[in-house]
């Protein structure tokens, strides 16, 4: 709630929006790992999903907003749609075979996980991640050569968070 009044003030609309999907994925984790029958982890694997489709945008879409670069509002929708679609296949795991081919509860070390076999569709959240860091690699090197506005170590930090949480996410898998 004080980061919505606080950001009614100071035009932080994504970074509250991107503080938003975070909390939403960490609480669908905490699902997962709790559930004890399939239909409630696939409850928390949509929760999951909403944070993981929209956050790398708004990443995008923050990082142009601190160097000071508009983005073009149907470039902007493109990403809403792209997104919008990759959840679409992630929520439709159920009915579906193209994101996901099988979709199981199994335990390890106490916990719930999601044993997921990939479909073919399932290229599609990679290539977002991909797209993404690739957006926010050309915003920060942009800004870091031509913009004088924006602090080189904080554009550097951006970039290496955001490589490093790419990082991750492929050495996961």
């Amino acid at each position: 709630f004080a980061l919505i009044y606080i950001g009614r003030k100071q035009h932080i609309t994504v970074y509250l929006m991107l503080y938003i999907a975070i909390t939403i994925n960490l609480i669908g984790h905490c699902i997962i790992s709790e559930s004890t029958y399939l239909e409630s982890a696939l409850i928390g694997h949509k929760l999951v999903y909403v944070g993981a489709v929209f956050t790398p945008m708004l990443w995008l879409l923050g990082v142009a907003k601190l160097c000071k670069i508009k983005i073009p509002k149907h470039f902007i929708g493109g990403l809403i749609l792209f997104s919008s679609m990759v959840l679409y296949f992630a929520y439709n795991v159920e009915n579906r075979t193209l994101y996901y081919t099988s979709i199981s509860l199994g335990k390890y070390n106490n916990y719930s996980i999601l044993v997921k076999e990939h479909g073919p569709l399932h290229i599609l959240y990679p290539m977002l991640i991909i797209g993404n860091l690739l957006g926010i690699i050309g915003i920060l090197t942009y800004c870091h050569i031509w913009k004088r506005n924006v602090s080189k170590r904080i554009s550097l930090l951006l970039l290496f968070m955001n490589l490093v949480t790419a990082a991750i996410y492929f050495m996961q898998k």
